[in-house]
């Protein structure tokens, strides 16, 4: 009879199921098989320094024009109370269209105009096909004060789609939280350390991860890894619950097969904690209206505008968008 206690990691660990005293013996088995899944998909996914031999001129694009570009398709997520994972999704397809390097990668990443639709293109393709409604692609054109259409939309799409060979369900840095979280032997030891608040705290780090180039070679794992490490130091911080921390970092070791204390990942902890200082991206939704597409990329500090400039859409209201 087989022992439903032993737990065999897919990672590579052994260990007693009393590690994980959230989950039973079969939960925790089955989290651990999609993740050692996940991570073979993550490997088909990845995304090459596209912008590495990209000389700096006034129409190629840079990593500031990605950011703007980011912090744009959360405007609009936010607006609409859609998922933020999905700008997650959505720029997944956009880096990973461009580090395919086809005829409309290179000449989208030489130019700000074709770079702009295909980020728009990319937050339509991500709406349509992980969340309940979807925005009108027109609409969405008219966002771009009038620089395209809803067949520029619809080339681009059909370029980008043949070009990541239809490649659409990866694996993101967020799915990866969800399930290391799952697995933390949290909940139990005071108000200040619990699931949500490290899953808040972590999923907040993932997002402002996106806005920042020099992460896109990263796996997604491993930025769920640092946010789950970062959030977990800032939730174990109060003296009284501090020496539960020894006991997740070991849990994390087990269930990733990544060492916390790793030196190798110092770079990567450090760049993403000290992400919220920058503040380039509010934690809280707003119920404000879309801004338009960034038409400029001037180099200054970026926000989400706390009152971004309307739309009109031809509608009375940015919701006329969603369909």
């Amino acid at each position: 009879t087989e022992n439903m206690n032993a737990i065999s990691s897919p990672l590579g660990y052994s260990g007693h199921y009393g590690i994980f005293p959230q989950q039973s013996a079969v939960e925790t088995s089955e989290l651990l098989e999609r993740l050692s899944v996940m991570r073979k998909q993550e490997c088909i996914y990845r995304v090459d320094d596209y912008l590495q031999n990209i000389p700096q001129h006034s129409t190629n694009v840079d990593a500031w024009c990605r950011s703007k570009m980011v912090l744009w398709c959360y405007s609009v997520i936010d607006y609409v109370s859609f998922n933020r994972e999905t700008v997650l999704i959505a720029i997944s397809y956009l880096d990973r269209f461009i580090s395919t390097r086809s005829e409309r990668a290179r000449l989208v990443v030489k130019d700000r105009r074709e770079y702009q639709l295909a980020a728009m293109t990319s937050l339509y393709m991500a709406i349509k096909l992980f969340e309940p409604k979807k925005i009108n692609m027109e609409c969405l054109a008219e966002l771009s004060r009038g620089s395209y259409t809803s067949s520029d939309l619809s080339g681009m799409e059909a370029d980008m789609l043949f070009d990541l060979k239809w490649y659409l369900n990866g694996p993101t840095a967020v799915s990866f939280l969800e399930h290391y979280v799952s697995l933390l032997p949290v909940g139990t030891f005071g108000t200040t350390a619990n699931r949500a608040l490290i899953l808040e705290n972590a999923r907040y780090e993932i997002e402002l991860s996106v806005t920042q180039y020099n992460l896109v070679t990263q796996a997604p794992s491993n930025i769920a890894v640092v946010a789950l490490i970062n959030s977990i130091q800032r939730m174990t911080s109060v003296k009284s619950i501090r020496g539960e921390r020894s006991r997740i970092m070991k849990s994390i070791k087990f269930f990733t097969g990544i060492d916390p204390c790793d030196l190798s990942l110092g770079f990567l902890i450090t760049r993403m904690h000290n992400l919220r200082r920058e503040q380039t991206l509010v934690l809280s939704r707003r119920s404000s209206p879309i801004s338009s597409v960034p038409t400029n990329y001037e180099q200054s500090k970026v926000q989400v505008p706390s009152q971004p400039q309307q739309a009109s859409c031809g509608h009375s209201s940015p919701n006329s968008c969603v369909a």
